[in-house]
């Protein structure tokens, strides 16, 4: 075996080493990747639980938030009358 084979083989493995190094890099930054989606809807969940909290400790948010949920319910309601009001007369029409 010359220096030229003992080379080549040299480059292979240098080769290998490379490719394993990048598959292991892949898997790290999809690993990484999911951790930080878990962390963001772990954050998520926590400011969603303390505004919970906030409104359930307060009646008057309470009392705010059931006049505007009644407020939003009408409000549906009137533009859901309407556009069967504004569907039947186009269809008169017709």
């Amino acid at each position: 075996m010359n220096w030229h084979a003992i080379g080549a083989i040299g480059q292979i493995l240098g080769s290998l080493a490379t490719f394993v190094t990048v598959g292991y890099l892949v898997v790290q930054v999809h690993d990484t990747e999911k951790d930080m989606q878990r962390s963001i809807v772990e954050a998520r969940t926590e400011r969603n639980i303390q505004g919970n909290m906030a409104v359930a400790a307060d009646e008057r948010l309470v009392s705010i938030l059931m006049k505007a949920n009644a407020a939003l319910t009408i409000g549906t309601k009137v533009r859901r009358a309407d556009a069967r009001i504004l569907t039947n007369a186009s269809d008169r029409q017709n």
